[in-house]
């Protein structure tokens, strides 16, 4: 019987025992972080034009004061390059960290910073100085907020991230704050200057030919509608948006039901379907998410050069006669923007991935006798490693003209087949930078 109440003790121990580590483990496989950045210790700072402030960044984990594992981080610090320049030679960094200095599709800068370990995880304090750096105001007035974008710490797998959250700073010259209008080839519109907490006057729409104006937007790529009853509270870049209107004067209209006004793609497929470039997949669809192949992109193009007849060409075997894309492919072959997968066969009907359409474009625009020399770092992305080697210095242009963006923040998927969607988006861009 003693034996008995030994075993049932030893059991109940062990379980208690288990469960303890089980929490254990699950409490440091899930911990939470903040990405603290001050100045002089605080969130605020009021400065003069021509001074120069120092920005300390810390990570800190904020539910335990144990030790962990790092895997990795990223953190883009965002600044208004009209109120601040960096100041060469300011930064400092923890061992291990990288920083680059990135300009942004709008008037910011990002300082992206990361870290990874390449030795399965490395021991960090709960608190890590992760660095500083300087910023000098060349603003006259107004008010900037430096701000964290992105931010986040990976769990082991790389696939998730812990909890985060982050601080940001406001820099203040003056309670009078710059708004800036930014017509996009429309007519210009003055910048005002409005006092800090207080409406912008609306002023008058701006004009562009061909052109239907429909209203200022605080991004760049026009989603967030800016409302004139608000008030400001920092100085402000406001963008005009715009569709593209017919020869007609009206507003194109498009028969798809699958792509809807307020589409992140809308405007492209507009502009694609009123020059003839791409249809839809019956009267009424679109399909926006559905794969682009090989054999379309070419066809696209030689579309665009009024479907010439090729001259000479090599002939791959899997590319017949009659075929709806045979004189499109031979035409590409003929003038070198495409070769094939090297075995004598160009696969057609193979979804074209986007590192295969950055090379196709690339070869176009040198094609065109455009400039091809415009480059990008494509150590910003995560995966740029998976570009395969053909594809890299295509991949730099098309990144570095905006043709090609990340399908997340950092995450550039090369290898991912590209969407009609995304395929119409690209060809806007490109005609766009054709044109310049």
């Amino acid at each position: 019987m003693l034996n008995i109440f030994r075993i049932l003790r030893i059991i109940l121990l062990s379980s208690l025992l288990i469960l303890v580590l089980t929490a254990n483990i699950s409490a440091e496989s899930q911990p939470e972080f903040h990405f603290s950045m001050s100045v002089d210790g605080k969130n605020e700072k009021s400065v003069a034009a021509g001074d120069v402030i120092t920005v300390f960044f810390t990570l800190e984990r904020t539910d335990s004061a144990e030790p962990y594992t790092m895997y990795a981080f990223q953190n883009e610090i965002s600044y208004d390059a009209s109120f601040f320049e960096l100041v060469e030679g300011s930064l400092f960094l923890k061992d291990g960290i990288t920083a680059r200095d990135l300009d942004a599709r709008d008037h910011h800068r990002e300082l992206y910073m990361n870290y990874i370990s390449f030795s399965g995880g490395a021991q960090w304090a709960a608190k890590t100085i992760i660095g500083s750096f300087q910023l000098r105001v060349i603003a006259e007035n107004g008010v900037s907020v430096i701000r964290c974008l992105d931010y986040g710490v990976s769990q082991n797998d790389g696939k998730d991230r812990y909890t985060a959250t982050a601080d940001n700073i406001t820099v203040t010259v003056s309670n009078n704050c710059s708004v800036v209008f930014d017509s996009r080839s429309g007519s210009a519109v003055p910048s005002q200057t409005v006092a800090l907490n207080t409406p912008i006057v609306k002023p008058t729409d701006p004009t562009r030919q061909g052109y239907t104006f429909t209203g200022w937007y605080t991004d760049v790529d026009c989603t967030t509608l800016w409302l004139f009853d608000q008030g400001v509270s920092a100085n402000l870049h406001l963008y005009a948006g715009w569709k593209e209107r017919t020869d007609s004067g009206t507003v194109v209209t498009l028969p798809f039901a699958d792509v809807p006004p307020e589409s992140w793609f809308y405007d492209s497929v507009c502009y694609v379907y009123r020059i003839g470039l791409m249809n839809g997949v019956s009267d009424t669809l679109f399909s926006p998410d559905s794969g682009a192949s090989r054999a379309m992109i070419v066809t696209i193009l030689w579309r665009l050069e009024k479907s010439p007849v090729a001259v000479s060409a090599v002939k791959f075997a899997d590319v017949a006669d009659g075929m709806w894309y045979s004189k499109a492919i031979d035409w590409a072959s003929a003038n070198g923007i495409v070769d094939g997968y090297g075995d004598g066969k160009f696969g057609p009907n193979d979804p074209i991935t986007r590192e295969q359409m950055a090379v196709i474009l690339w070869r176009y625009a040198k094609f065109k006798k455009k400039d091809v020399g415009v480059s990008t770092n494509l150590a910003v992305y995560t995966d740029a490693d998976q570009i395969g080697s053909y594809a890299i210095v295509p991949m730099q242009w098309a990144c570095g003209v905006g043709l090609i963006c990340g399908v997340e923040e950092n995450v550039l998927s090369p290898k991912t087949g590209a969407t009609r969607a995304q395929m119409a988006t690209i060809l806007q861009r490109l005609l766009l930078e054709l044109q310049n």
